[in-house]
């Protein structure tokens, strides 16, 4: 998504080489296709990191035409402000100086939309700003900034209607019913009668505008040509007694509009796939030929960059039609029905809180644009059996709303089962599933600084470093299914409970792994034991935390040494224990007093910031032998346990895929992850006693 601005200010700054000051964004309302669209400037809505991180320059939103940096950019009253630097070689130059001349003013911004506030007509939005009807862009990101050679005017541009249409009239059915949509217009004098030739005409008109702009119809558009074909159909059945021949003809006329259509969108499909394959280098004739959709295609080729680590998100964009606010609203419905709260539900959720499965198949394949008189006559199994067919077709809206629903479940699932492993570990991320074995200097690795006499010679050093662990990705996989009993049974779980408690059961994999590596002892980056008398990170015999185990504990880890000798300053801040020392440990650190001392001792350890872990787990895993209790320390100070996700991502992925022998829909679950010991004295144990 684009959004130009006229009035942008570039400015060249005084006493910097090439480097402009310009505004790139602003509140003011745009004209898009599905009404006016305002960009929020308020704390926090414009996420700007990526254009202080990594953000360029480019021409007219080319990503092969980089012209320049973006040296910082920022938000000043209601603005997106920024400063660029252009470069110096030669496509930069010309554009640099057209700009520096005055030639060249017009800036624009391409950006995706996080999450907006639908504003209907009459009312306020909610900080009181402004009056619908709008759409106001609550999170955006930035993503380039472009000097482009036509900006828009106040009303046509990217995302502009720049014809000016004449909304579709109002018009009569053979049988006398006025028939109309939100779109009617009423002349002066009365309303417009339409024929069927009129009708047909029409059909033909909306087909050939969506192919001239080469587009897809909007949803008004789409409303309007199914509207038209309702009427055309009434007006067949009206007319078979009074003149067949007609009737014949206007059916002859109709499988013309029909066949044009199919004609239309065949080109639209050829047309779109050849562009985008065009886009990123890819040859197209494989997808074409194979009757592969648009939406596949598109899927199969960001595969294929993601893997290949090819940049694509400078040509990202959004565009939240009245469909992709159906879907969002019909998944959160279907989210609060089974009883998951929903921090802010999509506008209308509440509307399918008590849709079933069938009711909700039935609405969206009306919407898909089949015949409702048809569908309700259907039973169940009639309906399942259509909605299966829909599998693989990427524009139907019921498997849509199952994947997006699923997606929402997995991620509130997910953040709210309960586990330890992330206040005991650090965080890290890895692009790929090879071993990565870590280089790390470590604090002493210099040697020490030495005298230099007057006009003495300074020595040359060399940093030390060592080899610490080989970290490594895994896949961890499940798989789960709709079946047709579900379906006809209206089981909501399938899609709401099911995936989230497959989330979970992940979660909770990785804190059982993290927990086996501790009570295991299993062996390290060294061959040995994690916990040895070689590492000095375990006490000698085990005992239940008191005053004495737990200052024995921190003095063990306070003496500890980094690799080559030196003292190092390693900070306890966390208690891991079993389930059953919570209620001693809170009077160990909040008793000002030696709890039993006949002289009132002060107590070393009151007010001691150490934090308490409880981990279920340990006693488990102990079950009627002894249970070990461990101690962490600041990980700024000294690293212990990490757990990798593959590039950042914490969350479960789920894909809807075809299974032979199942009656239903099928997807598979997966998390990439690899758990590793980066430093063993950032962690000691005390063997611990049966509880």
């Amino acid at each position: 998504m684009t959004r130009e601005l006229i009035d942008c200010h570039i400015r060249e700054l005084d006493g910097k080489e090439r480097t402009f000051s310009l505004s790139f964004s602003s509140e003011e309302p745009y004209g898009r296709w599905f009404g006016p669209e305002i960009l929020d400037h308020s704390d926090g809505a414009a996420d700007l990191s990526r254009l202080n991180e990594i953000g360029v320059l480019l021409y007219n939103h080319n990503r092969d035409a980089v012209i320049g940096r973006i040296e910082r950019a920022w938000v000043e009253d209601g603005r997106g402000e920024a400063e660029v630097v252009f470069d110096t070689d030669d496509d930069s130059e010309k554009i640099y100086q057209k700009v520096k001349s005055g030639t060249l003013k017009g800036v624009s911004v391409g950006y995706t939309v996080g999450s907006w506030e639908d504003v209907s007509e009459g009312r306020k939005s909610a900080d009181g700003k402004y009056e619908g009807p709008c759409s106001i862009a609550r999170s955006w990101t930035p993503l380039e900034i472009s000097i482009v050679s036509v900006p828009a005017d106040p009303t046509v541009g990217v995302g502009r209607d720049a014809g000016g249409r004449e909304r579709a009239p109002a018009y009569w059915t053979p049988g006398g019913q006025m028939k109309h949509n939100q779109n009617t217009i009423f002349l002066r004098g009365g309303k417009k009668e339409m024929g069927i030739e009129q009708m047909l005409a029409r059909q033909k008109e909306i087909l050939r505008l969506a192919r001239d702009e080469k587009r897809e119809m909007t949803e008004e558009e789409r409303s309007e040509f199914e509207s038209l074909q309702r009427s055309i159909e009434e007006w067949v059945k009206n007319a078979k007694e009074a003149n067949q021949q007609e009737v014949q003809e206007t059916q002859c006329a109709v499988e013309e509009v029909d066949g044009q259509r199919a004609i239309e969108e065949e080109r639209e499909r050829i047309r779109s796939i050849e562009e985008m394959c065009g886009h990123f280098g890819v040859d197209a004739r494989g997808y074409i030929d194979s009757g592969a959709s648009l939406d596949s295609v598109r899927a199969s080729v960001m595969d294929g960059l993601m893997k290949t680590h090819m940049p694509v998100a400078a040509s990202v964009s959004v565009v939240a039609d009245e469909q992709d606010k159906f879907r969002r609203a019909v998944a959160d419905g279907l989210m609060m029905r089974s009883g998951i709260h929903m921090e802010k539900a999509a506008d209308g959720a509440s509307d399918f809180r008590g849709t079933s499965l069938r009711d909700l198949a039935v609405e969206c394949m009306v919407r898909d644009g089949q015949s409702a008189a048809q569908l309700i006559r259907k039973s169940n199994d009639d309906i399942f059996d259509m909605v299966t067919r829909q599998y693989y077709n990427p524009s139907a809206s019921f498997p849509a709303i199952m994947d997006q629903t699923i997606r929402k479940s997995i991620v509130e699932l997910y953040n709210q089962v309960q586990t330890t492993f992330q206040e005991i570990t650090t965080k890290g991320s890895l692009s790929d599933f090879k071993e990565t074995a870590d280089h790390e200097y470590v604090i002493g690795g210099v040697g020490d600084f030495l005298l230099l006499p007057e006009n003495g010679e300074i020595k040359p050093d060399m940093p030390r470093t060592e080899l610490l662990p080989q970290r490594k990705i895994e896949t961890y996989a499940k798989q789960f299914s709709m079946t047709r009993q579900a379906f006809v049974n209206d089981d909501i779980g399938f899609l709401t409970r099911v995936p989230g408690l497959y989330a979970q059961a992940a979660k909770k994999t990785i804190d059982k792994q993290v927990y086996k590596i501790l009570f295991n002892n299993t062996a390290i980056f060294d061959g040995m034991p994690l916990f040895t008398a070689a590492h000095k990170n375990v006490v000698a015999s085990g005992s239940k935390p008191s005053q004495a185990s737990i200052q024995e504990m921190i003095l063990t880890m306070q003496l500890q040494t980094d690799q080559f000798g030196e003292p190092i300053y390693v900070t306890p801040r966390k208690m891991i224990v079993p389930v059953g020392y919570e209620f001693d440990l809170a009077v160990i650190f909040h008793s000002a007093q030696v709890t039993g001392s006949s002289n009132n001792d002060i107590n070393p350890l009151y007010d001691y910031p150490m934090k308490v872990v409880q981990a279920p787990l340990l006693n488990a895993m102990a079950g009627t032998g002894a249970c070990p209790w461990f101690m962490m320390a600041d990980l700024a100070s000294a690293r212990g346990i990490q757990v990798d996700y593959l590039n950042g991502q914490e969350t479960p992925t789920v894909r809807r895929m075809e299974s032979p022998g199942t009656l239903g829909f099928v997807w598979d679950i997966w998390l990439d992850w690899g758990i590793s010991v980066r430093d063993f004295r950032g962690i000691s144990k005390n063997p611990g006693v049966p509880l």
